[in-house]
């Protein structure tokens, strides 16, 4: 059984939203987002470039697009303790 204190962290609103990378080079970084609505996108500066970034062939600091990931009924997913999944998209 879940307790009333579980459930609280599901549905606070406090304008700050615990989002998680699934995938890609910021696998498993937790971010909190300063508004209760985060975006369909997250657009996130990767620290480890790539090859062709340390090679100098791109001025470009590498990006790396996460977006909601959405469970069967097609809400935003979230993991058991209430933080948004966002899955690897594409890397920029």
């Amino acid at each position: 059984m879940v307790s009333a204190d579980d459930l609280m962290r599901l549905y606070r609103d406090d304008d700050h939203t615990p989002v998680r990378c699934v995938g890609g080079p910021c696998d498993g970084q937790t971010l909190t987002w300063s508004t209760s609505e985060p975006p369909p996108m997250i657009r996130l500066v990767v620290e480890e470039a790539p090859a062709a970034a340390v090679l100098g062939l791109t001025n470009k600091p590498p990006i790396a697009h996460y977006g909601q990931a959405l469970d069967r009924q097609g809400s935003p997913r979230r993991d058991d303790d209430g933080t948004l999944v966002y899955t690897y998209r594409c890397m920029e």
